[in-house]
Order: C-alpha cells, then structure tokens, then sequence
C-alpha cells in the first residue's frame, strides 16, 4: 500500500465529494475537501517539527474536529497518536504520560499555517494508535495498536452496518477512547458524514440523533435517550450500536419499541481484543458470534481448553488484536492469544456469552475501572487501613464503582473528604458512588483480598455518610 487506508479514503471523498460535509461537531462543518487540506497541511507542520514514522503524539485539547483531523495527520507521518482526555485527572495524566514517552505534543485546536504534497508513510505495521484502559495498581496502562490491526477492523463494521456515503453516523464516545475515535475513522473510510458530540448531554445528543441514521453509543448513553425518544422518536435512525456493558433486554425493548424499524446492534470486545463477537439475531442472553476473523478460546484455570458450555476464561486470537502494553516508552508485545480476564462459555451453536468481567474489574457506563487502581489511592486517603472496590448492578449503567473501607483503629472516616481525595486523583468515571465501612475486610490466606467474600458479608457493610 502506499498510504493508510483511512487516509487512502479520504482523499478519495476530497476528490469525489468535496463540498459534502464530513465532519460536523454542532458547531462547525467541515466538508471533506476541508478536512482534507486540514490533514495535509498538519502533516507537513508535523514534518516541519520532525516528526518521522514511528514517533509518538500526545494530542491535546478539546476541539473534536480539530482532534480528528490532527490524529490523521499524525498517521499520514506514520506516528501513533494518543489522545488526551481533560477528564484525566493530574495523576492519571502523569502516569499515562509516563507510559507512552510521546516524542512530541500537538494543540489540536489550532489550525496548521502550511501545507504540501507529501509522501505518505506506507508500513502497514507501525504503531498508529496509542489508548488507555484499566490498569492495576500503578494505574491506567498504555497500548498500542497498529495501523494494520485498526484497518482490518473496518470490514466487520461496513458488513454489519451496510454503512454508505449515504449514511450519517452519531459518535457518542470520547474521542480519547479507542471506540469513540474508531467509529469517526471507520465513518471515513466508507464515507459517511460523522456528528461528533464536544460534549455529553441527552438533550444535545438527541438533537444530533435526529440527524443521523447510524449511533454508536453505550448502553447508559441509550437508557438516558430512549425516554426522550419515546416522546419524539429519531425519525432517521436505522441502527445503533452498543458496547461496554451487557445490554439490558428491558432497554433493548424499548429502544426498538422507541424507534420503529431501527435494529440494535450489541457487540462485545475490548481496546485490546477490539470487536469480539457481534449480536443481531442471537439470544439476548448472549453477545453474538465472533466474525470469521476472530477466533475464541475458553479455558479452564490451568490454561486448557473447555468442551462446549463449559465456563472458563474467554481467550481470542485475530487480525484485530493490540500489539502490546507500553511502560516508560517500551512496548512489550502482546501474544498470538489474547485475555483481559473475563469469564464466559461458548454454547452449542457458536454464540458467546460473557457471564463475568475480570475479577478486579468494574465496567460501568462503559469505562473499565480497574479495582486495584481506586484501591491504590483509596488506601493513601488520611484514616484508611484497608479498601476493597466491588461493583454494585445498575440498571443502566451495568454496575457502579462502590468502595468498601476499613478505618485505622479509633479513626472516624467521612465521605466528603474521601471524595475530595479521590476528586484529583481519580477521572470522574473511575470514582466511587456507593461508599461504605466495615470493621474488617476478609483476606485470603495468602494476605490478599478476598473480593468474593466481601460481596458474602454484605450484611456486615455499613453505609459511610
């Protein structure tokens, strides 16, 4: 290939349909002739700076277009990319930071001063995409995807979607996630215009909705917009697709009842894994059928494949994988299987169902919380002795951040200043909703936490006010 395919696309729609709007964040439209001189013009400045294949840029700001449009610079010079997020706390900045070593930093509201004709960088291998997700005890971790992995995710989409230029598509995630920064890029390969949301909010969101024909959005994202749509229905919309959390039937009901003639599509995967199985028809009982490029394995505790029916560890092999986590700049790359710890069974006829997340991971309003990271900082709060984070079901949000704390001997605790504590520690999606005390957390006989347990004693948990 001699360019990225998403750029290939690009200026393909710049060529064929330049005064058609590709981009349009609600308060500006850019068409894709524009954006496609926004592109070129930031990567010769990026040139200009010395960037070259293979470094890495932290983009920062809160432009949505701009963010875009510089991320696609940034592959044009065959650099990876990380998005920041202004939700990120201090600490989390730091530590994510720390993790990608990125070579160069990139004000993504600002509008590049020049531009050229440049050759585009042409490894199908290298790093293009640099994202978070939850970490342990030191933090969020950082990895990388290549351009390749990214690229060959876009078929399972056009062939599910029936995506067109015809088509407009509502991205509801932030574009510092790989799902919400994957759907605008996969709305340009195919040529779809993109609505982009600067900000969260059911009332904008279905204003924007009433405009598109295809939404991706979590699952807490579509229980806050079918009350409204089951008042005054998105005309338009033929299809949403949801991930991040199991979907609820009752919500999946609905939204169909909602929107007349517009399918639910759930889908199941992780930044790491990307998209797992994908559920049209299937029992909502489960999350679908993997695509015929993604292979799945459940294993026992011991690391050896199950029969059929059989719980185990979910294990997946494809294309489609990430290459690996970074730490201070170094990636370690990933293996030929893959598992971020949830639990699941294969049934009969091939479709998946995840019966459990990892068990120190809480997934609510689609963020992946790692327990141990709330832990780490929980457990560094004036007055705590021990903190256990379990998940408590939400009927939107598939569960809540609860945190579980065992006071140091004669200490009061208050839930103010903890959530003062956590406030700059903690982005917004990662903190505790539910808080509680108890006058000792189990461990297990090894000096560990017993999570399990926990959830056992409940009736011993006292509400902290």
């Amino acid at each position: 290939m001699t360019e990225g395919l998403v750029l290939a696309e690009l200026r393909r729609w710049a060529t064929e349909r330049p005064d058609a709007s590709a981009l349009d964040d609600g308060r500006r439209t850019v068409t894709w002739s524009e954006l496609w001189e926004w592109v070129a013009g930031g990567a010769a400045e990026l040139r200009g700076r010395g960037v070259r294949a293979g470094d890495r840029l932290a983009l920062d700001g809160v432009d949505p277009v701009g963010t875009v449009a510089w991320f696609l610079a940034a592959d044009w010079c065959g650099a990876a990319a990380l998005v920041c997020d202004p939700a990120w706390s201090a600490a989390e900045t730091k530590h994510i930071l720390a993790a990608a070593r990125p070579t160069h930093h990139v004000e993504t509201s600002r509008t590049p001063r020049f531009g050229s004709d440049l050759s585009l960088a042409d490894d199908e291998n290298v790093e293009f995409y640099l994202g978070t997700t939850s970490g342990s005890t030191g933090g969020p971790k950082v990895f990388g995807r290549t351009r390749r992995s990214w690229h060959e995710s876009y078929p399972v989409f056009t062939d599910v979607t029936g995506m067109t230029v015809d088509d407009t598509v509502l991205s509801g995630g932030r574009l510092s996630t790989s799902g919400g920064i994957f759907a605008v890029t996969h709305a340009i390969s195919v040529g779809a215009r993109c609505l982009l949301l600067p900000d969260w909010s059911p009332a904008k969101a279905a204003a924007r909705a009433a405009e598109a024909t295809v939404a991706h959005l979590i699952p807490a994202m579509l229980a806050a917009l079918v009350p409204v749509w089951e008042v005054e229905p998105a005309a338009h919309l033929r299809m949403i697709l949801t991930v991040g959390a199991k979907l609820d039937r009752d919500l999946e009901i609905r939204a169909e009842k909602a929107l007349p003639g517009c399918q639910v599509v759930e889908y199941y995967g992780s930044s790491e894994q990307s998209v797992v199985s994908v559920r049209t028809t299937e029992p909502a009982a489960t999350v679908g059928r993997p695509p015929s490029t993604v292979d799945i394995e459940i294993r026992d505790d011991g690391g050896q494949p199950v029969g059929a029916a059989e719980e185990g560890e979910i294990w997946v092999r494809s294309a489609l994988l990430f290459a690996g986590y970074l730490t201070n700049g170094v990636r370690v790359d990933a293996g030929e299987w893959v598992s971020v710890g949830d639990r699941g069974l294969l049934r009969e006829d091939g479709s998946l169902v995840v019966v459990g997340r990892g068990a120190a991971t809480v997934v609510s309003g689609g963020t992946k919380v790692s327990a141990e990271e709330v832990e780490a900082v929980l457990r560094a709060a004036p007055g705590v002795a021990e903190a256990v984070v379990v998940a408590l079901p939400h009927p939107w949000l598939g569960a809540v951040v609860a945190a579980v704390l065992q006071p140091e001997p004669g200490t009061v605790l208050h839930r103010r200043a903890l959530r003062a504590h956590t406030a700059v520690r903690l982005s917004a999606g990662k903190r505790p909703r539910r808080w509680f005390t108890v006058d000792r957390i189990p461990l297990t006989t090894s000096g560990k936490i017993a999570r399990a347990a926990v959830q056992d004693r409940w009736p011993d948990v006292r509400p902290l006010r």
